[in-house]
């Protein structure tokens, strides 16, 4: 039989503007609905009403965040190449060192912190109390992003700049299968995609932030976002 789909006509979403927020491309949100991002390379906690109060100064760049269990912020760091746990109070503490370009994490129902290495090309469970950490998987090509699926039973693993998604299958609680490609933008698109136009003026890792907000850039690792000519 064939099908014919019919088309939807997009209804109107009502939305609110709210600006004075950060710039931040890694955040998550409290039980009370206070955002926790960064800001100017501190780790901040910025209430609905737009007042920021910071939680931890000086952390640098990071790439992924997100609330453990028992309250404490699980926070992957580019700039030390470490998984870190900091306290409601600011306390931080190195979980785990020596990560090649920690790029997104997530957590499972145990608490268990599973972080993506971009340069590593792995992906590693962590517990965020021990620093006790298993490989779940390698050889994921430029691996950028974690996320569970519902239940837990399937976790997915990004890429930067390979167009493909992986998926990692759970065998039982302490066994992951092995990762497979769930998903690609394919060949035939990446052939009809547009080459992207040379950025006029600061490099797009600036884009909507300040003189002098901390930004990073692999190549060049961290620094200062710098008025044109500068």
């Amino acid at each position: 039989a064939e099908f014919e789909c019919e088309t939807v006509a997009e209804l109107p979403v009502e939305y609110e503007t709210m600006t004075g927020y950060t710039t931040s491309e890694d955040f998550t949100f409290d039980d009370k609905g206070n955002l926790i991002a960064t800001h100017n390379g501190n780790l901040i906690k910025m209430a609905m009403g737009g007042d920021k109060q910071v939680i931890t100064p000086n952390v640098g760049f990071t790439a992924g965040m997100a609330f453990l269990p028992n309250g404490d912020i699980a926070v992957a760091s580019v700039d030390n190449g470490s998984l870190w746990r900091i306290a409601p109070n600011g306390a931080k503490v190195t979980v785990l060192s020596g990560l090649e370009y920690p790029n997104g994490l997530d957590i499972d129902e145990d608490g268990l912190v599973y972080v993506a290495e971009q340069d590593g090309q792995r992906l590693r469970r962590v517990d965020p109390f021990t620093g006790e950490f298993v490989v779940i998987a390698e050889d994921l090509c430029n691996a950028n992003g974690v996320s569970f699926a519902p239940g837990y039973q399937r976790l997915y693993v990004g890429s930067f700049g390979c167009g493909v998604i992986y998926a990692i299958d759970r065998i039982d609680k302490e066994t992951w299968g092995e990762a497979y490609l769930f998903a690609s933008i394919g060949e035939e698109f990446m052939e009809d995609a547009e080459e992207p136009e040379e950025p006029e003026g600061p490099p797009a890792f600036c884009d909507g932030m300040d003189v002098g907000d901390l930004c990073h850039e692999k190549a060049t690792g961290p620094g200062t976002c710098q008025a044109e000519g500068d």
